[in-house]
C-alpha cells in the first residue's frame, strides 16, 4: 500500500561570501516585513478594534515596496516577502487555537533565528551538490547527505542561519510511502516462531 506524505528534509550549505550578502538582506528583509505587518495588526486592533487578516496584509507588501523609504524590499524575492505574511497568519492561527496554548505572535529579533522562505521556482540538483533560488544566480554548494529519489515533488525550501553562522536548508517535499502488508497470522502447521532480539533499530532512513 502506498501513500503521499509531507516531508521536510535538512541538509548543510556552504554559502560563499557573495551568498550570505544576499542571504543576509532576505533575512532583514523578510524580518522587517513580519515585524511591520504584526506591528499594523496589533495596533489596528488595539487602537480600533479592527481585525486584519492575512490575506490583507500580504496586499500591503507591494504597496510598502512602492513607497522610496522602502526601495529596498524590491532587490529581494518578492514571494519570499510573501512567506513572510504567510508565516505571520500561521503564528495568529496558532494563537487562537486555544487547544495549542500558544503564546501571542512575536516580534522577531535579529540573529536570534534567521529564516526566508523560497515557496517556488528554485532548482535542487544533487548530482552537483547545489541548489538554485530566484535572484541568485550562482549555484549554493550542498551537501546532500541523504537521497532524495523517493521525493515526487519539491514543495518549498528555507534557508537558515543558526546563532554560530551555520547555514542550512529545509526541502519540503510531497514523498510516497510504502506500506509493507502485515502478516495477520500464523500458518496452523508452523509450531515455533522466532523473533530476533537483537535489532538495535526497526525502522532506519537512508
Amino acid at each position: 500500500m502506498k501513500e503521499l506524505v509531507n516531508k521536510a528534509y535538512k541538509f548543510r550549505i556552504y554559502p560563499t561570501d557573495e551568498q550570505r550578502v544576499f542571504f543576509s538582506k532576505h533575512f532583514g528583509c523578510t524580518r522587517f516585513v513580519y515585524n511591520h505587518l504584526l506591528s499594523i495588526r496589533s495596533n489596528a486592533y488595539k487602537n480600533d478594534g479592527i481585525s486584519i487578516s492575512g490575506l490583507e496584509c500580504k496586499k500591503l507588501i507591494p504597496l510598502l515596496k512602492k513607497q522610496d523609504e522602502y526601495a529596498w524590499l524590491k532587490d529581494v524575492n518578492s514571494q519570499s516577502l510573501q512567506e513572510a505574511a504567510i508565516c505571520l497568519e500561521k503564528s495568529y492561527k496558532r494563537f487562537f487555537n486555544k487547544s495549542l496554548k500558544a503564546g501571542y505572535p512575536s516580534f522577531k529579533k535579529k540573529g536570534i533565528r534567521e529564516s526566508f522562505t523560497v515557496p517556488q521556482h528554485f532548482t535542487v540538483n544533487v548530482k552537483h551538490g547545489q541548489i538554485f533560488i530566484p535572484k541568485l544566480k550562482t549555484g549554493i554548494k550542498t551537501v546532500f547527505h541523504r537521497s532524495l529519489k523517493q521525493v515526487e515533488k519539491l514543495c518549498s525550501l528555507t534557508i537558515t542561519m543558526s546563532p554560530s553562522g551555520k547555514y542550512h536548508v529545509s526541502i519540503a517535499v510531497e514523498e510516497r510511502i510504502e506500506h509493507k502488508t502485515p502478516i495477520s497470522k500464523v500458518e496452523s502447521k508452523t509450531s515455533t516462531v522466532g523473533i530476533d532480539l537483537g535489532i538495535k533499530d526497526f525502522l532506519v532512513e537512508w
